[in-house]
């Protein structure tokens, strides 16, 4: 049974501007009816029932291209007006660039968005546990996001069998100690926060900071994360002076690599400053001139000398 109501509840606005219902519908056991929907044919009749609704509120004239917010309760489905920002975020980038209608990779990306949503509170925030997936899935290149929903499935409940496993905590210990760099490796990292990140820099987890340099190459989003989570975290978690020393040589090894953005080496560059002079670590101050010695870009060093 559904009960609609077409107009939006008083008092009346502009619906071009407004954020404000257009319509509420009343339909016993709507989110079990959508997940048990093997084919489609709730959805499509529910539907058809928005798009009267949403024709009804804007007097039979609606543009083609408006964003409608739809909210799903347990027996409710709210359609309201919003903005068109609050909606680009979950929207592909082909589809606002080529004027494309949606297709089975802009539905993945927009999957990608909301599992963001669902873990985070935002949808544009990848630091949770299926980090790798809702990344993949929102990939700008429509070419290497999953081919459909079913395959972003997959690879998030691979995620969740290998959580489950207790054991793979020493296993990834073990590859780490080794430097041994795999799909294993890479997904423990990405679920990493970023005080667990400083936390096993400054435990001396052996082969951790090479690993780390590793996942860092792999994609500039990586090397962006982890510079800027170990930027926020260090000062606070290095409770002792020579905690701060295992921070320095990561940036270190960082300022040596030829593959890193040279955004992600300024800010290394700047937190070994600041750790050789600031918290006068000697240590630091020795890498400094192990860079110096061996050369580095120009801009770089002025960091490492102008910056105390």
């Amino acid at each position: 049974m559904v009960v609609r109501t077409g107009f939006a509840r008083f008092p009346s606005t502009d619906y071009k501007t407004s954020n404000h219902i257009i319509a509420y519908l009343d339909i016993l056991g709507a989110t079990n009816k959508i997940c048990n929907d093997n084919d489609f044919s709730f959805l499509n009749y529910l539907n058809m029932f928005m798009e009267d609704a949403i024709e009804e509120s804007g007097g039979g004239i609606f543009p083609h291209k408006e964003k409608i917010f739809i909210k799903i309760f347990s027996d409710n489905i709210l359609l309201a007006m919003t903005n068109s920002l609050g909606q680009l975020r979950y929207c592909a980038p082909e589809q606002f660039m080529q004027l494309k209608e949606a297709d089975k990779q802009s539905d993945v990306f927009s999957l990608g968005r909301l599992i963001n949503y669902i873990m985070t509170g935002d949808s544009t925030n990848y630091h949770h546990q299926f980090k790798n997936a809702a990344e993949k899935a929102t990939n700008e290149n429509s070419l290497f996001r999953h081919t459909d929903a079913a395959n972003l499935l997959k690879h998030i409940e691979k995620t969740i069998a290998y959580n489950l496993k207790a054991e793979n905590k020493q296993q990834i210990l073990d590859k780490i100690s080794s430097k041994q760099y795999d799909d294993d490796i890479e997904t423990y990292i990405s679920e990493l926060s970023g005080e667990e990140v400083c936390k096993h820099l400054i435990s001396c987890i052996k082969g951790f900071p090479e690993i780390l340099i590793n996942y860092m190459k792999q994609e500039e989003n990586h090397a962006k994360d982890i510079i800027l989570s170990i930027d926020k975290h260090y000062e606070h978690l290095c409770k002792k002076f020579e905690n701060f020393d295992p921070i320095a040589n990561l940036m270190y090894l960082i300022l040596q690599e030829n593959t890193i953005p040279y955004v992600v080496k300024e800010l290394a560059a700047n937190i070994l400053v600041y750790i050789a002079y600031t918290v006068n670590r000697f240590f630091a101050q020795r890498l400094i001139e192990s860079l110096q010695n061996k050369g580095i870009e120009p801009l770089l060093e002025e960091i490492l000398t102008g910056s105390y």
